[in-house]
C-alpha cells in the first residue's frame, strides 16, 4: 500500500513539474522584435558574422552568416537559444540581456523564409 501512495505522490510531482514548466517550453518561435534584433545585430554581430539579408560571407570565415544559420534545416528559435549557450572555440562568451537574444532570434528566424521586416 505505500508503494502504491508513493507512487501516485511522484506522479503528482512530475504532473505539477511539468505543469510549471509548459509555458516556456511552449513560448512563440519567434518571441522577440525582429526589427530591434537587426539593429542590434548590426551593432554587436557584425565585427565576425554576416548579419544582412543579402550578405552570405561573414567578415570572420569561422562564423556562420545569420541567413545561413536561419536556413539551416529545422532551425528554431529554441535551437538558438541551445545553439548560443553552447561554447564554440570561435565564439566569445558574450553576455546579452535576454531581451537583446530574443530579438536577434526572431530576426535570424525572419530570415528564414526571406520576409521583409
Amino acid at each position: 500500500m505505500y508503494k502504491k501512495v508513493r507512487l501516485w505522490g511522484n506522479i503528482r510531482a512530475l504532473i505539477s513539474a511539468g505543469l510549471v514548466l509548459l509555458p516556456n517550453c511552449a513560448r512563440s518561435q519567434t518571441e522577440g522584435d525582429a526589427r530591434q534584433g537587426e539593429s542590434f545585430a548590426k551593432e554587436a554581430c557584425s565585427q565576425c558574422h554576416a548579419v544582412g539579408r543579402k550578405q552570405f560571407f561573414s567578415p570572420n570565415p569561422y562564423a556562420p552568416s545569420f541567413y545561413s544559420l536561419a536556413r539551416s534545416p529545422g532551425m528554431t528559435a529554441t535551437k538558438l537559444h541551445v545553439w548560443f549557450e553552447t561554447p564554440h572555440a570561435s565564439m566569445p562568451n558574450l553576455i546579452l540581456r535576454a531581451a537583446d537574444k530574443e530579438n536577434v532570434f526572431a530576426y535570424i528566424i525572419s530570415l528564414k523564409s526571406g520576409g521583409h521586416l
